[in-house]
């Protein structure tokens, strides 16, 4: 990266003000033939990170949520305030993606399923999520919360299909992430897998990898050295 700018895909992107294009299936095989190699042999880290509009709706929410914790009115206030401030502070960035993985950190934050899908729906609300998508949203959390909690990985999938009416036939993101989650092994594999069909897919994949499998020390190293800007 040269002067605040990396190149990805063959195009040149500002690294904090510029966000990364979605990651696709097809552009995961144009970079298997660039690298000559498996996309499933691809190193984790490739490129300098950058902020994404989901990686700071993520940071205020998660902010919000402690700001509020176990105070449905302080809650709503605070994502409102921290919402504003931390767009302010990276406007260029999109915001419209609706990922379910935004709200995530409400799955860590609280211990029992009623109130993850409390919190979960109320983050949701808050942040204009039609009904669908809120759907997603507390599925999402539920999925991470039952996985953290050591549940089988199919009894995850069985509960997410009788509680929310998943289809796992003309497969969202979701349940393209939760497949991925029960079909593989380990946090690598299941990242790995789920980024070849696109950055969301492996967002929500390994969220919910993080709660059912301890994230090795290498990777949580090698994140925090990117993050600080080392290599």
């Amino acid at each position: 990266m040269e002067d605040g700018y990396f190149w990805f895909n063959g195009k040149k992107y500002k690294s904090v003000h510029e966000e990364v294009p979605p990651i696709t299936k097809e552009m995961s095989k144009e970079m298997t033939i660039q690298l000559g190699m498996p996309y499933h042999d691809l190193p984790m880290f490739l490129f300098d990170y950058v902020i994404t509009g989901d990686a700071v709706m993520m940071l205020a929410l998660t902010e919000a949520l402690i700001a509020g914790y176990n105070d449905i009115e302080k809650t709503k206030r605070e994502i409102k305030k921290s919402t504003k401030k931390w767009m302010s502070k990276y406007p260029s960035l999109d915001y419209t993606s609706r990922s379910p993985v935004i709200i995530s950190s409400v799955a860590w934050l609280y211990n029992t399923p009623g109130t993850v899908k409390e919190y979960s729906e109320i983050c949701a609300i808050e942040m204009g999520y039609d009904k669908e998508q809120t759907k997603d949203v507390i599925a999402c959390a539920e999925a991470i919360f039952m996985a953290k909690s050591g549940t089988d990985k199919n009894i995850i999938k069985q509960q997410l299909i009788r509680k929310y009416v998943l289809a796992f036939n003309d497969k969202t993101d979701l349940e393209k992430a939760i497949d991925v989650f029960i079909e593989n092994e380990g946090m690598d594999e299941i990242i790995t897998e789920a980024a070849a069909l696109g950055d969301n897919v492996a967002a929500i994949a390994g969220s919910i990898a993080q709660g059912y499998y301890n994230v090795s020390y290498q990777v949580a190293e090698k994140t925090m050295d990117t993050l600080r800007g080392r290599r």
